[in-house]
């Protein structure tokens, strides 16, 4: 099976600039380089500018630190991680998971308002089968997109089968296509025999404006790139 993986780099105009984008296998082959407009710099949580504590986890900085490197333990089977946004009025639109061992359960993401926590949606989480055949990404993140919610509060409540190790939690302001590593069959389902209902996708939130870039504003900058892409743009 193939698949396509993707590099990015954030351009600002006003000048020359110079891009490169390193080859980091061998059998990897170059297919586009494509250019579109970055609507805005969406802001996410981090244990650098906000508050995050957990009850369960210990090192919970480690899930909130940007890198995947580090990890932490939901050492039981219930863990809560409270959070208290450096930016007021945060628009939340997504949540990420990164595994670092097999999860399975539930977490359900919350927000505070007048003083009480209300859910805004609960994702399952299962990520038990690590055999390639059931996807090309062994340990596919976990994907939720999520109604923009705004609030200056979250709270993530982890409901699991068994104890895990995650790499990151990301929680941001930027949209993310629902499920998306099941939908391009990075992460297939865990089972052998899938219910009939698996891959009947759900009604995703409907993202408008400056939330989505246009088919129409994408550019193919180049077609079949060398193996070593350098572009310079004015």
């Amino acid at each position: 099976m193939r698949y396509l993986a993707s590099q990015h780099a954030i351009v600002k105009g006003g000048g020359m600039k110079t891009v490169v984008f390193p080859h980091p296998a061998e059998w990897l082959q170059n297919v586009r380089l494509l250019a579109f407009p970055h609507k805005r710099d969406d802001a996410q949580i981090t244990a650098q500018t906000d508050n995050v504590t957990a009850l369960g986890i210990d090192n919970i900085s480690a899930l909130f630190d940007g890198s995947p490197a580090t990890t932490a333990q939901i050492a039981s089977k219930t863990a809560t991680v409270y959070i208290t946004t450096a930016k007021k009025n945060f628009h939340l639109r997504s949540l990420r998971i990164e595994i670092a061992s097999p999860v399975k359960g539930y977490v359900t993401v919350s927000a505070e308002r007048n003083g009480t926590y209300e859910t805004v949606k609960t994702l399952p989480l299962d990520r038990t089968n690590m055999m390639i055949e059931i996807g090309y990404d062994v340990q596919a993140p976990i994907a939720m997109s999520l109604p923009e919610t705004v609030a200056d509060k979250f709270r993530l409540d982890f409901h699991i089968t068994k104890p895990c190790t995650l790499r990151e939690i990301t929680l941001a302001e930027t949209p993310v296509v629902d499920q998306y590593p099941e939908k391009i069959l990075g992460k297939m389902v865990q089972v052998p025999l899938p219910m009939w209902n698996e891959y009947k996708w759900k009604t995703p939130v409907n993202y408008t404006g400056n939330d989505v870039v246009a088919a129409a504003d994408v550019m193919v900058i180049i077609k079949s790139p060398r193996r070593y892409a350098c572009l310079r743009l004015s």
